[in-house]
């Protein structure tokens, strides 16, 4: 994978993302990045266990996908991976939700 670069919204420093995990309550996992010059923190996105085993689905999914030999076959599994992929993304917004809101200020 190529590395990927940002810009640090408080700095401005031009930076390599190395991104980082941090286990918090619940089963919940941070992923983040950090500017190396000013020491922000940059939010990703939080994952629990059941966005990690939708994320595993999904990726079964795929590999069905690539497998397919019918243009049908290949709609019905396109559907399955739409409707998946939709209740992830609802799952991680509703996560980041719960989780910054209840943030200490």
């Amino acid at each position: 994978m190529k590395p990927v670069k940002a810009k640090c919204e408080v700095c401005e420093h031009v930076f390599r993302i190395q991104m980082l995990t941090a286990r918090l309550p619940n089963r919940v996992d941070k992923h983040y990045f950090v500017c190396p010059s000013c020491k922000t923190e940059f939010v990703s996105y939080y994952s629990n266990r059941e966005m990690r085993q939708l994320q595993k689905e999904i990726s079964q999914l795929y590999n069905g996908f690539r497998k397919c030999y019918t243009k049908e076959q290949a709609k019905v599994i396109e559907a399955k991976i739409d409707k998946k992929d939709l209740e992830f993304k609802w799952l991680r917004d509703k996560l980041r939700i719960e989780i910054e809101t209840n943030l200490p200020n």
